[in-house]
């Protein structure tokens, strides 16, 4: 939950993300959709606050291969304007599992899994 400054007044917003990349900001007090994103293409797996204004998202699609690896998508958005960016180049990895912002949000840390065999999808 953050609280957003608008010519509304202070509204205490948490954001939601969703199996289709939509990311909803929802007003905690009022249970109203303050505003919704479309942020990626797949699945937002990881969610966390990047500052008064930014959003960072983590997915990925699982892979129809036997293969462990997957594309990541990172992005970065501005709740105020909408505007997503990706901020990591596309490549085959692990499965990212975790984001955390700094406490000054000037760095982003990304955990990835380890997983030598089983299902990706739990």
């Amino acid at each position: 939950m953050f609280a957003a400054n608008t010519a509304l007044g202070t509204l205490h917003l948490a954001a939601v993300g969703t199996n289709s990349g939509v990311v909803h900001l929802v007003d905690v007090f009022t249970s109203q959709i303050y505003r919704d994103f479309s942020v990626q293409p797949s699945i937002v797996k990881c969610l966390e606050w990047g500052g008064v204004y930014s959003l960072v998202t983590a997915g990925y699609n699982l892979s129809l291969s036997a293969s462990q690896v997957v594309r990541n998508d990172v992005f970065i958005t501005d709740i105020r304007t909408g505007l997503a960016r990706r901020i990591r180049p596309e490549a085959d990895e692990s499965p990212i599992t975790l984001i955390r912002v700094s406490y000054y949000h000037c760095y982003l840390a990304l955990a990835f899994s380890t997983r030598t065999s089983g299902n990706l999808g739990t």
